[in-house]
Formats: C-alpha cells, structure tokens, sequence
C-alpha cells in the first residue's frame, strides 16, 4: 500500500498497478491475523493438511481507490504504475526486479471464497473495506487524521 497505491496520497494521486476495473483479493492483515487465530485454536478439527481461503475483499482498485478518497474525505487523480521505472530499476533494485515479475498478476482477476473457512471454523473476520481502508492508510502513515501527509 506504502509503496504503490498510497505512495502519492500526499500529491492527490491513486496508482493503479493494472486495469482499475479487474477484481483482486485483497486482505485487511489485522482480520488475516485474527483468522489465523481461529483456525490455530480449533487445529484439533482440521486434518493434517487443509486449504483455507481468507476471502478479505474481493474488489477492483477503483473500489481501493473510492474507499480511499472516503477515508481522506476528497477525490484523487489516477494515475498507473510506473512499471517500466520499476522494471528498469530492477537490473540493479532486487526487490524491483521482483515486483516486476509479479505484475502480470494485476492483469488477470482473481478472487478468493471462505465457505471452507465458514464450514470449518465459523465466521470470517470482516472489516468493511472503507474503515480497512482507513486504518491501513493511518497504520502505514500515509494519512493522519484523515489527511494525507505531506511526502
């Protein structure tokens, strides 16, 4: 979040790392946490090896950036990844040559579902996107007060 859709809060601007209107998993790490410690109090009642899916929110970066702009109380500009800046900085920048590789994956829409979860271990965490949205940006310090700082 720091360091693609919230780097230029502080000038106005959302980055979008893809198509704004394709679906991703996205997950609010404080109920991820919490989900981790469901599942570790019932472990008696899983099988030795179990897929669970944390569905979080499956949504597009407009919706990140709608639940943004609420958080901060105004709109912001769209603006795109830099990927070839990044692609470019990774003949020298290891983590950038890593993100580079990933980022086919904001072309193709994904999305993930809890039903095991919910069968297995009951209810899912769930913290509606734009207050997840909110306390991320403050957590991260991209926003205090529901301003975003200055760079």
């Amino acid at each position: 979040l720091d360091l693609g859709m919230g780097a230029k809060l502080s000038k106005g601007i959302f980055i979008h790392p893809g198509n704004p209107e394709k679906v991703h998993a996205f997950a609010y790490l404080p109920d991820l946490a919490d989900a981790f410690v469901i599942a570790a109090q019932q472990r008696d009642q899983l099988g030795r090896f179990e897929v669970i899916n944390f569905e979080g929110h499956n949504v597009t970066t407009a919706d990140m950036q709608r639940a943004t702009e609420l958080a901060i109380g105004r709109p912001l500009k769209r603006a795109s990844m830099p990927w070839m800046f990044i692609k470019f900085a990774g003949l020298v920048w290891p983590m950038g040559r890593e993100i580079a590789r990933m980022a086919y994956l904001w072309d193709v829409p994904h999305q993930l579902k809890s039903e095991k979860f919910r069968s297995l271990l009951g209810d899912v965490p769930h913290t509606s996107l734009s207050e997840a949205m909110k306390k991320a940006l403050e957590d991260q310090g991209l926003i205090q007060n529901g301003i975003a700082k200055a760079a």
